[in-house]
């Protein structure tokens, strides 16, 4: 199953993106990250849902299949001290969380 991945500016403007590389290129912006249950259509076994803001008002939204997959994901140098809400628990990405 392929998410749709997009991104909500300030003005309203919605602009479908790729993937998770929107992320990885805007990375210096980024704010903080939730993380949550994915609530689908039925039949979906969808682990995730992931909303990113960043610090110019921008969110980023994308469905995953695996959130351990996207916990792995989020282990990155780049992401380190960020807040994340993991599932209602207020976490900070460090080395191996």
């Amino acid at each position: 199953m392929k998410f749709e991945s997009i991104v909500v500016y300030p003005d309203g403007t919605v602009r479908e993106v790729k993937n998770l590389g929107y992320m990885l290129r805007n990375w210096r912006m980024i704010e903080a990250i939730q993380v949550s249950d994915f609530e689908a259509e039925v039949g979906c076994a969808c682990d995730a849902f992931m909303s990113v803001d960043f610090k110019d008002g921008r969110i980023y939204t994308t469905g995953f299949m695996d959130k351990e997959i996207l916990r792995r994901f989020l282990d990155r140098s780049i992401f380190r001290g960020l807040p994340c809400y993991w599932f209602g628990r207020e976490e900070v990405i460090t080395k191996g969380w």
